[in-house]
């Protein structure tokens, strides 16, 4: 049937839901901490630990992950990327001491590695590219409806019938999800214009100074985003507790908001990015200026919304980062799509670097708490390198260097 291989069949039935469990798994543990912190009698340092380990795998396995794409195809990565990471879901509800749950974890970084990857190279071949800002949103807006369900519907579930129970629940979900995907993807599976990628060092990509340091240029940027993507999604219900003064459940209710308003700003930025190429502009903000502008404004007011004492200004402020935060995400993954012949390689190195700083910053920012007992030090070190990774698009790339030695 023709409406299996119609695109938006595909995202919307196929990709965004996937994309919802992706969100939902990912951050069920971190909704879930203060329950089980007890049970295993543990610190908020080591269960930080236990929470980023499946990130850090993640982040290291995105660009064998995007390798394994190419080679074997955008629906069976997809469907095996979801059937063990939802095994490594349910696997989490059976877990009694730490070493478990950091086996549980590694295993969800495992299968979750192929998602991301897999989603650019499928919207890559179903979307032109002046649908790719507007289809990245919904994509990049599912994951957060996953989120913001589990940050709402997990302590619920937690409180009525128990962790354990949320997590095999969740897990068979997804299991039977992946045999949805396997079986109902029949969209184009493999990029048949560029048969062998720069991830193998085809023929097809030329390397030198300006591809390179386009790559690493929005690999350092997405690194500084998704260090403020650490905070919101590991430490904050730390954060409400021990500076809002709120309690487990209101911190849950607090994280969806947070993450709702994320979901509305990536297609909000997606919808308005489309209107103004429609229009004939919109240059200024989906180039290096809105980037830069974006990351640094959302920098500035996390680290204000962090130092501030009171808990409705510091939820208006976490809420307006959130929102500068969105624009981030859906300039990066436009860029990324962007570069010529290494979408693969720059999918792949965005991924681990944004990963990697999204695995190390909660573990720094619970040391530092533990160090100083404020949340001082962590706003300064958010502010810090959201301005470096500003800073990044005030760099002239390698050809524009190249031009100005050459007119010298």
């Amino acid at each position: 049937m023709k409406i299996f291989e119609n695109r938006w069949f595909i995202m919307l039935v196929l990709l965004a839901p996937l994309n919802f469990l992706f969100g939902v798994d990912r951050n069920a543990l971190s909704v879930t901490a203060h329950y089980i912190q007890p049970e295993l009698g543990i610190d908020y340092v080591l269960m930080s630990e236990i929470l980023v380990i499946s990130t850090a795998v993640y982040a290291l396995l995105q660009i064998p992950a995007g390798w394994l794409v190419e080679r074997f195809g955008v629906r069976w990565m997809l469907a095996g990327a979801c059937l063990v990471w939802s095994a490594a879901t349910l696997a989490t509800s059976m877990q009694t001491d730490v070493a478990g749950f950091f086996g549980a974890r590694i295993l969800l970084g495992i299968g979750q590695a192929p998602d991301w990857v897999a989603c650019i190279f499928a919207m890559k071949m179903l979307f032109p590219e002046n649908d790719r800002e507007g289809a990245s949103s919904l994509l990049l807006a599912a994951s957060y409806t996953g989120f913001i369900a589990s940050g709402a519907i997990t302590p619920y579930i937690v409180e009525n019938f128990g962790w354990r129970n949320c997590f095999f629940w969740y897990g068979l979900i997804g299991i039977a999800f992946s045999l949805v995907l396997f079986f109902g993807y029949k969209g184009q599976e493999t990029d048949k214009l560029l048969p062998v990628s720069c991830l193998s060092g085809g023929t097809n990509t030329r390397w030198n100074a300006e591809l390179i340091w386009k790559i690493a240029q929005i690999g350092l940027y997405y690194g500084a985003v998704c260090v403020q993507h650490g905070f919101f999604f590991v430490s904050f219900p730390h954060f409400a507790g021990s500076s809002l003064h709120v309690t487990p459940v209101l911190a849950g209710t607090l994280f969806s908001v947070l993450w709702l308003v994320l979901y509305l700003s990536v297609l909000f930025w997606g919808g308005l990015i489309k209107y103004l190429k429609t229009r004939g502009g919109g240059d200024w903000l989906r180039g290096n200026l809105g980037r830069s502008v974006g990351l640094m404004a959302s920098a500035v007011l996390l680290a204000l919304g962090v130092s501030w004492g009171s808990l409705w200004a510091s939820m208006l402020l976490l809420c307006l980062s959130m929102s500068a935060l969105g624009l981030c995400q859906v300039l990066t993954w436009s860029h990324v799509q962007s570069i010529s012949g290494a979408t693969g390689i720059a999918a792949g190195v965005t991924q681990l670097v944004g990963n990697g700083f999204l695995a190390l910053g909660p573990v720094v920012f619970e040391i530092l708490f533990k160090e100083y007992s404020a949340w001082t030090h962590v706003a300064i070190l958010i502010a810090g390198i959201g301005l470096l990774g500003s800073a990044l698009w005030m760099v002239p790339n390698a050809s524009a260097i190249h031009s100005t030695r050459t007119e010298a």
